[in-house]
């Protein structure tokens, strides 16, 4: 199973076509006993969308689930109650999921960048130091965004918590008809919908709504450092990993194959994003939005390890996790160098 998809991924890397892979080779039989439940959030970045559309999971011998969650925080209950197996997840809230006793594994990273603050205009936002007294929206508790906000943005407008309105939004389509109206005067979100804040649907540019910290200043003013960041990784069960080696090992091969057909067909990719979007997690979204929304994140097999430990260290400082967490044991690189 692991060659036949392996094939796959060496045919792109070396410039064979896609489909050629496809043709002629049978997709392995399906086990009805054995079943993957994936966990995803409605980003572009979550490969799952392009796993999905290019149809790579059926060289998975097991059915496949998915479950969309609002935020990463409500994914991981959904884990602890053992409803997963693999997730597509924020980084903070695994880390804190781990803290608190979780039996996971990151396995791969899914992306850098992708974060930014959007501001509505007439909020008279027009420095860091203006979003004092604002209400900010932000998409769930102890989230990546959640942290981002208190312990990174914060600071750097020398502000504290007490100094802003959070509120907490985990349903996007709400959130971003709340910034636009002005009942909010700003937001913290991931792709696309930061694209979706900026643009209506028909690709016009909103004139009242602008980002305030680009995806690529959110760890460092220096945007050629500022997006070296994992906002989300790829995560799985400790129990399931150890049952099911076999299948672990064919999702991160099809994970990988999947960013790098977004490296090399970055529009058609935005199509089948697009379109596997509102098939799957109901959110409608035009290939061209997809594609603009890319320009602030990309796919990577890099999990950033260097951020999730800044990131651990902030969450804990925030009393987000119990302990601060030993990244290097939250991660199992093995399967992922074999990639």
């Amino acid at each position: 199973m692991y060659r036949q998809i392996a094939l796959l991924l060496i045919g792109i890397l070396i410039g064979s076509t896609f489909t050629m892979y496809f043709q002629g080779r049978d997709i392995e039989s399906r086990e009805p006993e054995r079943v993957i439940r994936v966990g995803a959030l409605r980003a572009i970045y979550h490969e799952i969308y392009l796993i999905k559309g290019l149809g790579l999971d059926e060289y998975v011998p097991a059915e496949v689930e998915v479950k969309i969650y609002p935020h990463g925080t409500a994914m991981m209950t959904a884990f602890q109650a053992g409803e997963l197996d693999i997730m597509y997840v924020g980084t903070v809230p695994a880390m804190n999921a781990f803290s608190a006793g979780a039996k996971i594994k990151v396995i791969a990273g899914t992306n850098l960048g992708g974060t930014s603050l959007v501001v509505n205009k007439s909020s008279g936002i027009k420095r860091l130091k203006d979003i004092k007294g604002k209400k900010i929206l932000v998409p769930g508790p102890h989230n990546f965004q959640d942290v981002v906000l208190r312990a990174i943005i914060l600071p750097r407008a020398n502000l504290t918590e007490e100094d802003i309105i959070i509120e907490y939004e985990g349903d996007k389509g709400m959130m971003i008809h709340r910034l636009v109206s002005g009942e909010a005067d700003a937001a913290i979100v991931w792709e696309p919908h930061v694209t979706r804040m900026l643009f209506d649907e028909n690709m016009n540019r909103r004139e009242n709504i602008e980002v305030l910290v680009p995806w690529n200043e959110i760890i460092s003013e220096d945007p050629s450092k500022g997006y070296r960041y994992s906002s989300s990784c790829l995560v799985v069960g400790e129990e399931f990993l150890r049952e099911n080696e076999d299948l672990v090992r064919a999702w991160v091969l099809i994970h990988a194959l999947a960013i790098e057909y977004w490296k090399r067909n970055p529009k058609k990719a935005s199509e089948i994003i697009s379109r596997e979007m509102e098939r799957i997690a109901q959110v409608s979204i035009s290939p061209e939005m997809v594609e603009e929304a890319f320009k602030r994140v990309r796919l990577s097999l890099d999990p950033a390890i260097d951020s999730m430990k800044l990131f651990s260290e902030k969450s804990h400082e925030l009393g987000f996790s119990k302990e601060k967490v030993d990244v290097e044991k939250l991660y199992y690189p093995e399967i992922q160098r074999e990639v």
